[in-house]
C-alpha cells in the first residue's frame, strides 16, 4: 500500500473514501484498512507530480469516487498543533509532501526552535489556524471520528472507526491489526499561554467536539450514531 511517493494514507475503500488529515493517526488508520482488504487506490494530485499524495483533499477526490460516503479523523487543535510542528521538527522541517512547497500555513511561520513563538506568529496572521489547516479535508457530508487523548483515546477512535466502517463497508474489523504508529519522536508541549491562545481562536469549531482540556465532548460523543446515520 505505498507508492514511490511515499505511504499511501488517503485513498478509496471499496464503499468510502478516507481522507487523511496530517497528524490525525493516517498511519495507524490506513495499516488497518489494508491489513482487513479494503483498499482501492490512492489519489494521484498536481502537488504531488504524478505520485500518490499522502493528504489528498475534498476537492481532489476522482470523480468516480464521489458518491462514496467519506470520512476522516478530528484531534483536538492543542494536541494536534503540538503533533504537527513536533513532526516538522524531528523531520528535519520538510516543507511538505515534496519537501519544496508549504503543505499549509503553518509552514511558511514555523519558528525552528520555539513552539511557542510558532503559535505567536501563526495567530497574529490569522485567527483560526487549526480550522483553516482542517478546512480543505471536509466538508459538511463527511463523517468524522474523533482522536482522544492517550491512553484512552487511541481505543476510542478504534471504536469510532469500527461503527463507521461497520455502517459503510459492512463488515466487521480485525483488531488484530489495530496498534499505535507514532512518527513523531519526541513530542513537543507548548506553554499554557499558547494553549489558551489556540483555544480561544479555535474553540468557535471545536468546541462541538471537545473540552478544553482535550477531552472528547458528551454531547458530541452521544449524537455520534445520528451523525453517521446522516452522513452515511
Amino acid at each position: 500500500m505505498t507508492s514511490k511517493g511515499g505511504t499511501m494514507t488517503t485513498f478509496s475503500c471499496k464503499n468510502s473514501v478516507y481522507i487523511h488529515i496530517p497528524k490525525t493517526a493516517g498511519n495507524t488508520i490506513s495499516r488497518l484498512l489494508g491489513k482487513n482488504k479494503l483498499v482501492n487506490h490512492g489519489y494521484i494530485t498536481p502537488r504531488m507530480n504524478g505520485v500518490v499524495d499522502p493528504h489528498a483533499n475534498v476537492s481532489q477526490i476522482y470523480d468516480e469516487d464521489l458518491g462514496k460516503p467519506r470520512w476522516t479523523v478530528f484531534r483536538n487543535p492543542i494536541s494536534w498543533f503540538e503533533s504537527y510542528w513536533s513532526y516538522k521538527r524531528s523531520h528535519g522541517w520538510a516543507r511538505g509532501p515534496t519537501q519544496k512547497q508549504a503543505l499549509n500555513f503553518i509552514d511558511d511561520r514555523v519558528v525552528k526552535d520555539s513552539i511557542d513563538d510558532t503559535v505567536a506568529k501563526c495567530y497574529q496572521d490569522r485567527a483560526s489556524v487549526v480550522e483553516c489547516v482542517y478546512a480543505e479535508y471536509w466538508d459538511d457530508k463527511t463523517i468524522i471520528a474523533l482522536q482522544g487523548i492517550s491512553p484512552s483515546g487511541h481505543d476510542q477512535l478504534y471504536k469510532y472507526i469500527n461503527q463507521i466502517i461497520a455502517k459503510v463497508e459492512k463488515i466487521k474489523l480485525d483488531k488484530q491489526y489495530w496498534g499505535v504508529a507514532n512518527s513523531t519522536q519526541n513530542k513537543s508541549k507548548m506553554n499554557e499561554k499558547s494553549a489558551k491562545i489556540i483555544w480561544e481562536n479555535e474553540y468557535k469549531f471545536f468546541g462541538r467536539y471537545y473540552n478544553e482540556d482535550k477531552t472528547i465532548s458528551d454531547e458530541w460523543a452521544g449524537a455520534f450514531d445520528n451523525h453517521l446515520k446522516e452522513r452515511s
